[in-house]
């Protein structure tokens, strides 16, 4: 299977809401960074039809740069990717200045599904955590916060 690019295959309506000051459009961007292929089509899909951009990644080096580029407002976080995982964005999100003043709403989605790991990712920052198989219900319930 090829690489996902945060790009590739993404649906190019780029659904809006007001600009807090102006009163123009931006975009609102959920991220979805997962290693699987079937969990990245399922929640791009997904967001996509509440009218949504998502962008999905599969390795958390990928994250970085679409930070940087797009007003990202929630990213869909699982832990266990190669390259950078999930524990390593999540530090990183926290402790690197250039994200730490982001409002970035984190939602960790993630098959290592332990009390110690769901204790720790809320503690790194994340404001919501799911084991695999998820609700899409209700992951929609926790990122929808950042969307509106």
């Amino acid at each position: 299977m090829g690489r996902s690019r945060s790009h590739g295959g993404v649906s190019r309506r780029r659904p809006t809401s007001p600009g807090p000051a102006s009163g123009e459009s931006t975009p609102r961007i959920v991220l979805i960074a997962d290693d699987d292929q079937t969990t990245r089509i399922v929640l791009q899909r997904f967001f996509t039809k509440l009218g949504w951009l998502a962008l999905p990644v599969d390795d958390g080096g990928e994250i970085w740069p679409i930070l940087e580029r797009e007003d990202v407002a929630a990213l869909v976080l699982d832990l266990n990717m190669p390259g950078v995982n999930g524990w390593e964005v999540l530090r990183r999100l926290r402790d690197d200045f250039r994200y730490r003043g982001r409002a970035v709403r984190v939602v960790v989605l993630s098959a290592q599904a332990d009390p110690e790991s769901r204790d720790f990712a809320l503690e790194l920052g994340a404001a919501s955590f799911f084991s695999k198989p998820v609700d899409l219900g209700e992951l929609s319930r926790a990122v929808l916060p950042a969307l509106t």
